[in-house]
């Protein structure tokens, strides 16, 4: 019975390696979207994107902005900076900047 303890040795590796490859599998990752915040706009104003979605919004003006909706908040981002949010499950989300609020745009699937 020597060999015994071998062969479940084996056996016990082979399954953990085999249950290590297939749970080590991330799940796919979504596109990333960028929308450049310049001269009071966001650019693109729509983004055509999908649950597990990135969007990073750079602030490229001189003064601060925000992204504001009612599925998320980036407070003040300063100029030269980024923030991102990656989508949950959503229709369509419409956001602005809360310090100015005709600055708005639009995430649509």
């Amino acid at each position: 019975m020597r060999w015994a303890a071998p062969y479940y040795l084996a056996i016990a590796l082979a399954a953990g390696t085999l249950a290590g490859s297939s749970s080590s599998q991330a799940e796919p990752k979504g596109t990333v979207h960028h929308v450049k915040i310049k001269n009071m706009v966001f650019d693109p104003p729509v983004v055509k994107a999908k649950a597990g979605d990135q969007i990073i919004w750079t602030n490229e003006d001189i003064f601060p902005h925000t992204v504001t909706s009612q599925q998320f908040d980036s407070g003040g981002i300063a100029s030269g900076k980024t923030w991102t949010v990656t989508l949950k499950g959503f229709d369509e989300i419409s956001y602005k900047c809360s310090y100015h609020p005709t600055m708005v745009a639009h995430i649509r699937k």
